[in-house]
């Protein structure tokens, strides 16, 4: 029913479909176990989505047991989120003169925009031991614990923010215009202060793979003092 009404299947097969992610409680923490220690590169390909997880259906008692475990093992092992951290080289999307390189007008703001500033949030997260889910708690728990520069992260709120406008207005236009949708907005559609603005964004978040490594080890801030 999801995939009729536009939100198509996994790619990746990350669906209950496939018998990989499915399992009781004690496999899925065997699972976790095997990631954090074995620390294989293919393993880290699907191993971050699991750190999003919110349970929507049946005994929810069993996910929050299961996202507590992850948690721990994985804040546990740094070096598993410094790896997890080396996994957000999007590539470069500017040409030799600094213009967008764009596929038929259009350019991935997920790959390019919103995939640095949400790994960075989970990375981080991970490692510093916060429980949040979301992005946007994510980076404001970030900012109270002073963990990286508050401009740095309200940059990267404001970005977020920005960027899944400019995404959802794209999808909406797209699926009244029977084109399928996708993470790929029409750049020249924008208007000139937004192509500025995302332009902008996406050279600061070229960055955020040395920013996740500055701050895997910093030691947060001790709150009331």
């Amino acid at each position: 029913m999801l995939d009729i009404s536009g939100a198509p299947y996994c790619k990746g097969g990350v669906m209950a479909s496939n018998a990989a992610f499915r399992g009781s409680l004690s496999t899925w923490k065997r699972r976790v176990e095997d990631w954090v220690r074995r620390l294989r590169p293919q393993d880290l390909l699907n191993v971050d989505i699991v750190y999003d997880l919110r349970p929507v259906h049946g005994d929810t008692t069993l996910a929050a047991q299961f996202v507590e475990y992850a948690y721990d093992r994985a804040h546990a092992e740094p070096v598993f989120a410094k790896l997890l951290g080396e996994q957000m080289t999007t590539g470069n999307p500017f040409t030799v003169f600094g213009g967008f390189q764009l596929e038929n007008g259009r350019l991935d703001i997920k790959k390019h925009g919103l995939f640095p500033i949400v790994a960075t949030a989970r990375t981080l997260a991970i490692r510093h031991g916060i429980r949040e889910r979301s992005t946007r708690a994510r980076l404001e728990r970030l900012i109270a614990l002073d963990i990286g520069g508050e401009p740095d992260m309200r940059a990267m709120l404001a970005g977020h923010t920005m960027l899944i406008g400019l995404l959802l207005a794209q999808q909406t236009h797209d699926i009244y215009a029977g084109i399928p949708v996708s993470n790929r907005v029409e750049i020249n559609a924008l208007a000139r202060d937004q192509q500025a603005q995302l332009k902008t964004l996406i050279k600061r978040l070229q960055s955020a793979p040395d920013l996740v490594r500055d701050l895997m080890f910093a030691s947060p801030a001790t709150l009331g003092q």
